[in-house]
């Protein structure tokens, strides 16, 4: 599969410590080439972290990256391979992927991981390989980056609206309780205003009434004023006629 490369050439994880390469994969003609490169003084001092390096070497281009934990990356490529591509999407994915594999490469003899990462190598140079092809997957990834970007915000905004629903149901049932404790107070102040009416009222009622017993005992203090007309003393009406008739009647005898 190797042989069949024509861009991506040769690809060697290496510590940058001791120049030791843990992991490698390509066309065995580069073999030599980047262990000249690991061996030569200037590696360890060149592959800072971060820096990119390349270099032509017979018709190829070598590219160099080291990491923050010191694991440089090599890769050959053909000499008109995009420098973009390689530094800002093959070397990060081959990072990436070794990362994620948990191996214990400080300390592990030369190339003893290059079994066990060979099928992520092989898929790394297969993907980088072609140009074309691999615009087109960046293309494809950034349309699904753009796509996942959406749907992150809608199920943010959806959370968003969630919780705003909750807030407002929330302040629905705290009206609802004030409207309960409103109605109470209401009540309670409403029957409240209705005695204190009705103690007016009873008040002006009581004033009325002592009003009109002192007008009484004012007319009719002395005793006389309502005890009515005294009644004649003496004979009564019938002893009267009776005088009166023996007057008239000695009156008539005298007379014949």
């Amino acid at each position: 599969m190797a042989e069949k490369l024509k861009n991506i050439l040769y690809i060697a994880l290496a510590r940058r410590a001791d120049s030791v390469p843990v992991a490698s994969f390509g066309k065995s003609a580069h073999v030599e080439t980047v262990t000249k490169l690991l061996s030569s003084p200037a590696f360890s001092n060149k592959a800072t972290p971060g820096k990119n390096i390349r270099l032509i070497n017979n018709g190829t281009a070598i590219f160099l990256l080291s990491n923050q934990d010191n694991l440089a990356a090599i890769v050959v490529t053909a000499d008109d391979y995009a420098e973009r591509t390689v530094f800002g999407g093959l070397i990060p994915d081959v990072f990436e992927k070794f990362s994620k594999k948990n191996y214990k490469w400080q300390n592990c003899e030369a190339n003893s991981l290059s079994k066990k990462f060979k099928s992520e190598l092989k898929s790394i140079c297969t993907q980088y390989d072609d140009p074309t092809a691999h615009n087109k997957i960046a293309k494809l990834r950034g349309q699904v980056s753009q796509v996942q970007s959406v749907m992150q915000d809608n199920i943010s905004k959806a959370l968003d609206n969630l919780e705003s629903t909750e807030n407002l149901e929330e302040k629905a049932e705290d009206l609802v309780d004030a409207a309960g404790e409103f109605e109470r107070k209401s009540k309670k102040l409403a029957w409240r205003e209705w005695c204190m009416l009705q103690k007016m009222r009873f008040m002006i009622f009581m004033v009325f009434v002592v009003i009109i017993i002192i007008i009484i005992v004012a007319i009719c203090g002395d005793g006389k004023t309502c005890a009515g007309p005294e009644e004649t003393t003496g004979t009564s009406p019938t002893a009267s006629r009776r005088v009166l008739e023996n007057t008239n009647m000695e009156y008539i005898t005298s007379t014949f």
